[in-house]
This record gives structure tokens, C-alpha cells and sequence, in this order.
């Protein structure tokens, strides 16, 4: 089987979108693109049966095939007209009834298909939402929708068909109590109206159109995303809290003598919380990052700093009414570098001079086929003088590789400050393990003395997801101390 047969027989068992997405890389990226494409299936052919393999019982896997409803069904349902950002409306008595009509509810495969309508304040609106059904987010218990209107009449905030009722979200508290306590299956689906904040619940308690054999196949079906089953950070602001947790730098030396190999470091994390009340319970998403430096502590001519930017930790909690605190989820919908660039900038004081910056991560990327998109700017001055960080400097490149840029300091101009850009939503952090990572080489033309190098994290981060007038922006430090002899 030649290269080109090779690639076709593999592309068979992509989805259409991982199809179109190879394709448009190639016509984009020409013989180069062709030549990645052949590399990547050539030397990740194992992987690629792998996750094929993986892929396939998916495809093949079936929430059964049942039309649940053939001929309209009504259902009650709630509508907070112009529902308030921080959703306390959703713990008072401020809705209008609903009165919801199902004209349509089938099930194929993984599929399923809602055809229907909602009246409220003597108006009436049409919605066709169809979509993938998930399993829940480490339960088999809950299948989850991930739907849009066809309509395009509502945003589908919420769908899932609940035989667990425990740790998820319930609006109507006697409602969740009550399929809770006798066991039965709860039916939600949430709708915005588009260009409003009328937001409309419907919760339908043992739904006879339901048939449990939809369960029995959830094993088998891809997990939700943790945005589609904890759905709040979709239309509700957060409460922000941010905690700095600051080790002491410390001396990393084996012997713990300085000495000109000795190492020191420095770390500090940050917390991040982000705040829903809903319907009562509070819900908090907690993201960690951590940024440190490691370096000498004494250069006589050169020495390195190795700088990272990573994320620690994720967790999703809940405390009820009663004060009990659940831990439901070690996901989260935040991220940093959706809606911004993120810059990690280093600096050095009046003698010294930045030669040479590195950088590789590992982070979440557009598509398989992405290149990375870097940014590396720098500012030249005279040796005495000290540029602190900036956002306008006075050179920069372009890359789309990990590479280093060795700075020209042979001119009588030296490099004093040297940023790494990784490009707004080319290179997301969104889950432990996700890491910016840089090296820093500083020489200096001193003889002796104490200097610092210094670093900046500008970033941005943003939960909910695609409100960006909800993105955070943050310019955080973090530096060493060394001696020149």
C-alpha cells in the first residue's frame, strides 16, 4: 500500500470533521502539508490504531434506537424572564408558566433528535434541537446532550436524562428530592431564547416516554464535557477569588553549600476560585497554576534560568443548603489563553543582558494539525541602563516551531528584556499537566555584586466559557537572586 493509500484507508475512520480538518491542511500547507500528514500516520500509525480502536465501539454504540415520542406530548416547564447574571432569580418564585408542547423525541444511536414548542408571555417558539448523546462525566448513571437549534431560536443550555439524581443539578429542589428518594429518572432540559436572558426550565419527573434500556449502552458512549453537565459557567458571573500560596526560595544545592554550581528556586501558586449560586447550592471551580523559576545562584560569566508556567490542579465542588460540601469533579470550564495571548517575560538589571530564550509546552491546540503560533519580542538599551517588562518592544519574530532565538549583543546595543507570546487560542492550558516552559540564559559584564532576574506572567483567564467580558486579565512576577563574581 503506497503513502497516498495510506493515508485514505486511515482517514476512512476519522470523523468528517477530522477528515475535512486533514484535508484543509494539506490544501493550506501544499506538498509541506502533504509530507506532515504521511510523517504523522507513518510514525503514529500504533497510536492512531489505538485510538481507533478506542474511537470505534463509540460509533458503533447505541442509546438503542427508539422514537420516545411520536405525537405531542405537554410538559410544564418555567421561564425566568430576563433572568439575572448572578441567577438569584433561580432561587425565588420570579418565573412565568410554561406550557411546553414535545411534538417529537427519537433516539438513533448516539443521536437523538427534540422537536417541539414553548409558549410564555403570549408568545410561542418553535425549537428542533438535535445532538450527541454523552455519558455523564464519570457516572454511567446520567446521559448528557450536547444539542443546538436547528430553529435557531434557543441557545440549549442543559439537556440530560438523570437516573441518579445525586451531585448534579436539580433547579426544582422537591422535584430532585423526590426521583431521588423513589428512584426514578429525571428529564432537564434548559433553553435560553436567543438575544434575551429568558431563560426557560424544564425538569419532568419519571417521563413514561423514557425507556431504561437508554442506560445500558452509557458505558460505551463518550463522556460529556464537564461545561455541558455542569452547565452554570455557560450564563452565570462568577464570584472571583484568587489566593497566592509563595514557597521560600530555596537553595537546591546537593551538599546545601553555595557554591558557582549551586542551584536555587523559587515557586508560588496561584488559586484561582470561581463562585455560582444556583438555585440555593454554591458551586465553586477551583484552578491552580504555578510559575517558577530555577537558576544559580552565582555566575561568573553566563548561567541559565529555567522558567515554567503550568496548571496544577482542577476541582469542582458544591456546598448545599445544609453546609455539606460534595467534591463532584476534578474538571473545570476554565482555561488561560482562549481569549488572550499569553506573555512570559524575563528582564535583567543594569549590567547584565539576556543571550539566548528557549521555550516547548504542552498544551491544548485548535486542531491535530495545528503549528504553534510564537511571538519572541525583545528591547536593546546600553549596558547601565535597565527596560523593564513591556508589551511594545523593540524587535520581534515569528515562529511556528519550539526553537530558541539567540540574541545579537556584539553591536554595542544588548537585549535587557526578552518575551516568549504564546498566541491567543493557539496554545490553551486548561488541565493539569498543561505547561509553558522556557530557558533563560543571562550573561553579565560585571565583576561582582547581587543582581535579580526578573519574570512576568501576563495572562488571561476566563470561566464561563465564551463570555468575553467575563476574561480576566492578570500580570503576575516571580524572580531570583543571584551573585556575579
Amino acid at each position: 500500500m503506497n503513502i497516498k493509500q495510506n493515508i485514505l484507508y486511515y482517514t476512512k475512520m476519522f470523523t468528517n470533521f477530522q477528515k475535512y480538518e486533514i484535508m484543509d491542511y494539506i490544501i493550506k500547507k501544499g506538498r509541506n502539508g502533504y509530507k506532515v500528514v504521511k510523517k504523522k500516520i507513518l510514525t503514529c500509525s500504533f497510536a492512531l490504531l489505538v485510538t481507533i480502536g478506542a474511537i470505534m465501539p463509540n460509533v458503533q454504540a447505541s442509546a438503542s434506537n427508539q422514537v420516545l415520542i411520536s405525537s405531542s406530548t405537554e410538559v410544564e416547564g418555567k421561564t425566568y424572564l430576563d433572568l439575572d447574571p448572578k441567577g438569584k432569580d433561580l432561587n425565588e418564585d420570579n418565573y412565568e408558566e410554561t406550557t411546553v408542547s414535545i411534538e417529537k423525541m427519537e433516539v438513533k444511536r448516539s443521536k437523538i433528535t427534540i422537536e417541539g414548542a414553548l409558549s410564555y408571555d403570549d408568545e410561542e417558539s418553535t425549537f428542533s434541537l438535535s445532538g450527541e448523546l454523552k455519558s455523564g462525566n464519570k457516572s454511567n448513571g446520567i446521559l448528557v446532550g450536547n444539542l443546538e437549534d436547528k430553529n435557531d431560536n434557543f441557545d440549549v443550555i442543559h439537556f440530560s436524562i438523570d437516573s441518579e439524581n445525586d451531585r448534579t443539578i436539580t433547579l426544582d429542589k422537591k422535584k430532585g428530592e423526590k426521583v431521588k428518594k423513589n428512584n426514578e429518572v429525571l428529564l432537564k432540559l434548559y433553553l435560553m431564547k436567543k438575544g434575551t436572558r429568558d431563560f426557560t426550565v424544564i425538569e419532568v419527573e419519571n417521563p413514561k416516554f423514557i425507556d431504561s434500556k437508554l442506560f445500558k449502552v452509557t458505558d460505551k458512549l463518550e463522556s460529556a464535557e464537564h461545561r455541558d453537565q455542569y452547565w452554570y459557567s455557560k450564563i452565570l458571573e462568577p464570584e472571583i477569588e484568587i489566593i497566592e500560596e509563595e514557597d521560600t526560595p530555596k537553595n537546591i544545592s546537593a551538599d546545601g553549600e553555595f557554591s558557582t554550581m549551586a542551584l536555587q528556586s523559587h515557586g508560588i501558586t496561584t488559586v484561582h476560585k470561581f463562585r455560582y449560586e444556583v438555585a440555593g447550592d454554591t458551586w465553586t471551580e477551583k484552578f491552580n497554576t504555578r510559575r517558577t523559576i530555577e537558576g544559580p545562584d552565582r555566575i561568573s560569566s553566563s548561567g541559565e534560568f529555567v522558567v515554567k508556567f503550568y496548571v496544577t490542579e482542577e476541582e469542582t465542588s458544591y456546598e448545599d443548603r445544609y453546609g455539606d460540601v460534595y467534591i463532584v469533579d476534578d474538571e473545570t470550564s476554565t482555561a488561560i489563553g482562549r481569549f488572550g495571548d499569553t506573555i512570559v517575560q524575563g528582564w535583567v538589571e543594569s549590567d547584565e543582558v539576556i543571550q539566548t530564550v528557549e521555550w516547548d509546552g504542552s498544551y491544548k491546540k485548535p486542531g491535530f494539525f495545528s503549528d504553534p503560533e510564537i511571538s519572541i519580542g525583545w528591547s536593546v538599551g546600553l549596558l547601565g541602563v535597565s527596560i523593564g517588562p513591556s508589551t511594545s518592544w523593540n524587535k520581534s519574530e515569528f515562529y511556528e516551531a519550539m526553537t530558541m532565538k539567540a540574541f545579537d549583543n556584539t553591536s554595542g546595543k544588548y537585549t535587557k528584556n526578552a518575551a516568549v507570546v504564546w498566541k491567543e487560542d493557539s496554545q490553551v492550558l486548561n488541565e493539569p499537566g498543561h505547561t509553558f516552559d522556557h530557558v533563560f540564559r543571562v550573561g553579565t559584564y560585571d565583576t561582582s555584586g547581587y543582581k535579580d532576574f526578573n519574570v512576568q506572567f501576563s495572562y488571561t483567564i476566563d470561566n464561563p466559557m465564551d463570555e468575553r467580558d467575563t476574561v480576566k486579565e492578570y500580570d503576575r512576577e516571580i524572580s531570583l537572586t543571584y551573585r556575579v563574581r
